[in-house]
């Protein structure tokens, strides 16, 4: 536990302009380049928000076969008071605050313990990231709250260090913790962990792929204006000249991987040039552009992901039907939680 806020210059308050600037989307245009250059076309995850990807997400989130957002926030909202008073934080920090629900759990839970209490959240786009902030320390007038902008991929380390903080990572964003990049994400977040924080992931379990396959491909046709928008946002930052409607939006599930994976197919061939990234590419109906994987999960999978970026399974929450769990995360060896992990 530490005291006090250690020094953070990259966070700003409620006063504050968010700055200085960041630019992730141009910062991984070489990136981006060799995902769409590669054998399966792909499209990164932090290519989707912008300022309409977060407003479509919050919508995709609110709808109610949207199983996984509205069990997390249940999760979080049940085992709130027990995190706080088993991990006694100091600080909360969102990497993903488009939906803040289950942060006002955990900030209400810890202000009844905790005096100087903070919360700091984490955004690439600077309007909607000082809108939450004012927000959150408007309705919890004794929180600190801060905001840094950036996103989880690539810019965590804009919080600054931690010490006694709850790092929320939640599982029903736009990538559902795509298990083919997770470990390379959760080895950049474990190298901003303190001894005394811990990594809280929502995750699937793998119950109900149908209505997992729903989520992703819903009848509102959310999900595929999501998806579609991505290429919208290459085009505003990188001039590319994607025309999305000539992309038909998929999911299907991989019962041999445990994942939904979902795509844009394109209707005909068709060459897109995406300036910002150096490349031309070449689309036909036979390779379509991969957007996305939304992983399930078993305990003992996770463990064995986490171990292999230096984290040890502390916590398995998950709700009666056993369709979602929280699973909370520490450095291997360190922690507050020295037992083995338990089951609620």
């Amino acid at each position: 536990m530490v005291s006090g806020a250690p020094p953070r210059p990259y966070l700003f308050g409620v006063s504050d302009s968010p700055t200085p600037p960041y630019a992730p989307l141009s910062e991984g245009a070489a990136a981006l380049g060799r995902a769409l250059e590669g054998r399966t076309p792909s499209l990164p995850a932090r290519w989707f928000w912008d300022e309409e990807g977060a407003r479509i997400h919050r919508m995709r989130t609110g709808l109610a076969s949207h199983y996984p957002a509205r069990i997390e926030r249940e999760l979080y909202a049940s085992h709130a008071p027990m995190l706080v008073g088993l991990f006694e934080p100091q600080e909360v920090a969102d990497l993903a605050p488009a939906t803040s629900r289950h942060v006002r759990a955990l900030v209400s839970a810890m202000l009844v313990h905790v005096s100087g209490a903070r919360c700091a959240l984490l955004d690439a786009e600077p309007l909607r990231l000082g809108a939450a902030v004012r927000r959150l320390a408007a309705d919890y007038p004794r929180l600190d709250v801060r905001g840094a902008v950036g996103d989880c991929f690539g810019a965590s380390w804009r919080l600054g260090r931690g010490g006694g903080r709850l790092l929320l990572l939640t599982g029903s964003g736009p990538d559902g913790l795509d298990p083919t990049t997770l470990t390379g994400l959760l080895r950049r977040l474990a190298r901003r962990l303190e001894p005394d924080d811990a990594l809280v992931l929502g995750v699937d379990l793998g119950a109900d792929p149908a209505g997992l396959v729903g989520v992703c491909q819903d009848e509102e046709g959310l999900a595929a204006a999501f998806h579609r928008n991505g290429l919208r946002v290459i085009n505003a930052r990188l001039g590319a000249d994607f025309d999305p409607g000539a992309f038909a939006y998929e999911a299907a599930w991989d019962a041999a991987r445990g994942w939904v994976e979902t795509r844009l197919r394109p209707r005909r061939a068709f060459d897109v040039a995406v300036p910002g990234a150096g490349v031309v590419v070449a689309f036909d109906p036979s390779r379509p552009l991969v957007t996305g994987r939304v992983g399930t999960w078993t305990r003992a999978a996770l463990r064995e992901r986490a171990a292999g970026a230096g984290l040890a399974l502390k916590a398995w929450l998950t709700d009666p039907e056993e369709r979602r769990a929280l699973v909370v995360l520490q450095p291997q060896g360190r922690g507050v939680v020295t037992a083995s992990d338990f089951d609620i």
